[in-house]
């Protein structure tokens, strides 16, 4: 799932910043998994309609018990992205491991 949030990131870097810098990090955090990703050259923009890059995926987070937030301060973008080092299994999973 993380893998998914750094494209989406990485692309808005690329798309929606006039970036020169931008850091990328991981960290475990005890039973779970931190990504951050921070670039300058934000631009302050309204929502696009239509757009569901960032949104698809706070919802695909959220399903995980993960959480993704975003913000702007002092022209950086700032992401950073949680989720659990293993995701809870599903009942079929669970189901298959009686």
């Amino acid at each position: 799932m993380l893998s998914a949030v750094l494209r989406e990131a990485v692309t808005n870097v690329l798309r929606h910043s006039t970036a020169r810098h931008c850091v990328i990090g991981t960290a475990a955090e005890g039973d779970r998994v931190r990504l951050t990703v921070r670039n300058d050259g934000a631009r302050t923009a309204e929502a696009r309609r239509g757009s569901s890059g960032l949104g698809n995926l706070t919802t695909r987070l959220a399903a995980l018990d993960g959480r993704l937030t975003t913000g702007v301060e002092d022209g950086w973008f700032r992401l950073d992205a949680t989720a659990p080092l293993v995701p809870a299994a599903t009942p079929l999973v669970q189901a298959m491991a009686r």
